[in-house]
């Protein structure tokens, strides 16, 4: 990618990682300002002229960190699969990318950016040795958690419980159970930090980090609390040092009364 380009924004409800899939309404006459992630039919068509890419950013003015969201083709429904309701287009997230400005706004009111490559720093050899044990904790957590249905994972784009669904996710073309995991571990860090249940802020935290060990040291730590293993991880740390903890949302938070409380992890202290 050139070191400045300029894309469309699109503001969305969560935050959207690499290889992400969804999916957005594109069929409003015009644009409606109600749903985040909506294009009107002339935005969707003119994202076109940008090679069907779009710069999606979590709604807030304090995330500047987003992926270039590439529309998918439109084609037939999967054979099997529900179908694709009218006016909905499919995407998937590509390169991380970091708002520098903002610009006048198109023809049909997309407001432009301009955008530089966030990447990954390199590591060493002995810190790339601990990102491949750190790794291997991560996916030994993962099957624990699995296996004892300690985490409820699902993609980070279905937990606005405001938002209502443009379609089914398994209408996507890319899409993959939650089982489904990466065996990159770079790909497998965004993979976590797109399913676990976690707060936004925290989500931007992993999408913005540019250390790999570090990112996957955090997704550890945010495992062994969800499945109630942090002990001998923070055994040397003071209690007021630790980065994260646990928090509910209640039956009356949910709508249902009968939904058990779901667990997410936040930041612990509200400066981080």
């Amino acid at each position: 990618m050139d070191f400045s380009r300029r894309l469309p924004i699109v503001r969305l409800a969560a935050v959207a990682f690499p290889a992400q899939p969804l999916s957005i309404f594109a069929a409003h006459a015009n644009t409606d300002t109600r749903r985040l992630g909506a294009l009107s039919r002339a935005q969707a068509d003119e994202v076109s002229q940008f090679g069907g890419v779009l710069a999606a950013l979590c709604e807030g003015a304090q995330f500047r960190i987003g992926v270039a969201l590439r529309l998918l083709p439109v084609e037939p429904s999967r054979s099997g699969g529900p179908p694709t309701p009218d006016g909905v287009r499919h995407a998937v997230g590509g390169e991380r990318i970091a708002l520098l400005t903002t610009a006048e706004k198109t023809r049909t009111g997309l407001r432009m950016g301009g955008f530089v490559p966030v990447e990954d720093e390199s590591l060493c050899h002995t810190r790339e040795g601990a990102l491949l044990e750190e790794a291997a904790s991560a996916r030994q957590l993962l099957e624990h958690a699995l296996a004892t249905s300690a985490v409820d994972l699902q993609s980070s784009m279905l937990e606005d419980d405001e938002a209502e669904l443009v379609c089914s996710p398994r209408a996507h073309p890319l899409w993959a159970p939650v089982t489904a995991v990466p065996a990159d571990d770079v790909a497998f860090s965004f993979w976590l930090g797109s399913h676990l249940p976690l707060t936004t802020p925290v989500r931007a935290h992993l999408l913005g980090c540019t250390c790999p060990l570090k990112r996957m040291r955090d997704c550890v730590d945010l495992l062994r609390l969800l499945v109630g293993a942090d002990g001998d991880r923070f055994s040397s740390r003071s209690r007021e040092l630790r980065k994260f903890r646990l928090i509910y949302n209640t039956a009356e938070a949910s709508g249902c009364e009968l939904e058990p409380p779901r667990k997410f992890v936040a930041w612990a202290q509200p400066w981080a």
